[in-house]
C-alpha cells in the first residue's frame, strides 16, 4: 500500500521519508484552524485532506510551546515564525530567565474510518540567537542534553531526537503491525 503524506513542506517530507521509506508526498492546500492545540489542528487537517483526496492519508503538525510565554505559540508557531522569524522569537524572550520550551509533533493517519494520532515531544531551550539551517524553529531550538540547535545537527541526529522523528517512528510501527507497510 502506498502511504501518502500531505505536505507542501519538502523539508518535513525529507525527514519523514528517512523513517518511512515508502512514503510519498502529495502537495495539497489544507485548511488549518487557529488553535494552540497541535492535536486539534492535526485532526482537522487529516479529515480535510482525506475529504479532498478520498484515500488514506498522513498529515503532520508541530507545536512550539514556550514556557515563558505560557505555551504560546503552540500550534500557531507557523504564523509567528512567518511574521517575526527565529531572530524575532529569540528577541521576544531575551529578557526571560526561563527559556525552556517543548516541541510537540502530531502525525495523523486516516483511512476514512478511523483517525490514528501519533505524538512525539522533545524538551529543550531557545538559543540566544539563530544558529544553523534555517528550517522552522531548528536554528533556535536546543534539545535537552545537547549544546547545538537542531539547525546545526545532521538529519540523522536530529531525526533520532526530534518530535517529528519520534512521531513518525510510532506511525511506522503502527503501519508495520497493521500490515500497511
Amino acid at each position: 500500500m502506498d502511504i501518502y503524506f500531505a505536505t507542501s513542506n519538502i523539508e518535513k517530507f525529507k525527514e519523514a521519508k528517512r523513517i518511512i521509506k515508502k512514503l510519498k508526498r502529495i502537495n495539497i492546500e489544507m485548511q488549518e484552524p487557529q488553535s494552540l492545540s497541535v492535536e486539534e489542528v492535526t485532526k482537522f487537517k487529516v479529515i480535510n485532506a482525506y475529504e479532498s483526496l478520498k484515500m488514506p492519508i498522513v498529515v503532520e503538525d508541530t507545536g512550539f510551546y514556550i514556557n515563558a510565554l505560557n505555551g504560546f505559540p503552540g500550534a500557531l508557531g507557523k504564523w509567528l515564525h512567518s511574521s517575526i522569524g527565529p531572530e524575532g522569537i529569540c528577541n521576544m524572550i531575551s529578557n526571560y530567565k526561563n527559556k525552556r520550551t517543548t516541541a510537540v509533533t502530531c502525525v495523523a493517519f486516516y483511512n476514512g474510518k478511523q483517525i490514528h494520532i501519533f505524538k512525539g515531544s522533545t524538551n529543550g531551550i531557545i538559543s540566544d540567537k539563530p544558529i544553523g539551517k534555517k528550517f522552522g524553529f531548528d536554528p533556535i531550538f536546543i534539545p535537552r542534553g545537547y549544546e547545538k540547535t537542531f539547525g546545526e545537527m545532521t538529519l540523522e541526529i536530529k531525526n533520532s531526537i526530534s518530535p517529528r522523528g519520534k512521531a513518525f517512528r510510532k506511525l511506522r510501527k503502527f503501519l508495520e503491525k497493521s500490515g500497511n507497510l
